[in-house]
C-alpha cells in the first residue's frame, strides 16, 4: 500500500511540476517528409505538405513535451524563390494528451531551409490551456525524405 501511495504521489508531482511555469521548448524534431509538389507555372509551385515527426531531441529531456510525436500538414506556395503558407500540427503522447499548433512560413534560410513561426492553439489532457510559440528552421534531405527541424520557443502550462 505504501508503494502505491508513493508511486501515485511521484506521478502526481511529476505531472504538476511544470504547471504555472514557462518551459523552454527548444528542440530538434526529426522524421519523414511526404510532400507533393504541384507545378503551377514557371517558378511557381504549391507544396501539399505532410511531415511525420518521429522524435524530438529536447533541451530538457524531462519536459512533458519531449515525448510527443505526430504530424504537421498544410500548404506552402513558392513564387520565384519566395515562400509563404502555413498549416497545423497535432502532437500526442499516446495517452490522450495532445498539443495543437499552427505554423506560418516566413521564407528560406541561406542553406535552403524553410523558416517560419509557430504557436500553440490548444491542447488536451495535461496540455489543456497551453500557450506559447516560437520559430522553426527545417531542412529536408531530398534523396531520403528525412527532415530535421530546429525548433525554438517557449510554452506555458497553466
Amino acid at each position: 500500500m505504501k508503494f502505491f501511495i508513493y508511486v501515485t504521489l511521484l506521478f502526481a508531482s511529476a505531472s504538476i511540476s511544470y504547471a504555472g511555469q514557462v518551459l523552454d521548448v527548444s528542440s530538434v524534431g526529426t522524421g519523414m517528409q511526404k510532400t507533393q509538389a504541384h507545378v503551377i507555372g514557371e517558378g511557381h509551385v504549391i507544396l501539399q505538405a505532410l511531415t511525420e515527426y518521429q522524435a524530438f531531441e529536447s533541451a530538457d529531456p524531462n519536459s512533458p513535451l519531449s515525448s510527443l510525436s505526430g504530424d504537421c500538414f498544410g500548404a506552402i506556395e513558392i513564387v520565384v524563390n519566395q515562400a509563404t503558407g502555413g498549416g497545423n500540427c497535432i502532437f500526442g503522447d499516446g495517452d490522450g494528451n495532445a498539443t495543437a499548433t499552427s505554423w506560418s512560413v516566413t521564407g528560406f534560410g541561406a542553406n535552403g531551409s524553410l523558416m517560419g513561426t509557430w504557436s500553440y492553439v490548444g491542447g488536451t489532457g495535461t496540455f489543456t490551456g497551453i500557450t506559447g510559440g516560437g520559430t522553426f528552421d527545417s531542412v529536408t534531405d531530398q534523396a531520403t525524405g528525412m527532415f530535421s527541424n530546429q525548433i525554438s520557443g517557449a510554452a506555458y502550462l497553466p
